[in-house]
């Protein structure tokens, strides 16, 4: 019975990481349509450089939190699996 609790647990946590992976590559892809259009904005100079500079900056590091979360993410999954393949 514990060792099936623990399964179980496992399950949900994988299937919580999933999903939280989707959210974040759904994010990232919204990040890269606001990179493209403040690039457009500069490009016809409705946005100076240093606000373009700015706001891409801002973008490019909350991407990068982002990458680093959703591959902490993917190796807890992989850990998971591992985990649930070695069970007894």
């Amino acid at each position: 019975m514990f060792i099936t609790a623990i399964g179980q647990f496992r399950e949900d946590l994988r299937t919580t990481n999933q999903l939280q992976i989707r959210q974040i590559e759904m994010e990232t892809t919204k990040i890269d349509q606001q990179i493209d259009d403040i690039m457009s904005k500069f490009l016809a100079q409705t946005l100076t450089d240093d606000d373009y500079r700015l706001m891409k900056a801002k973008l490019l590091s909350r991407k990068q939190e982002l990458n680093e979360r959703r591959e902490s993410l993917a190796k807890a999954d992989e850990e998971i699996y591992l985990s649930n393949e070695n069970r007894p």
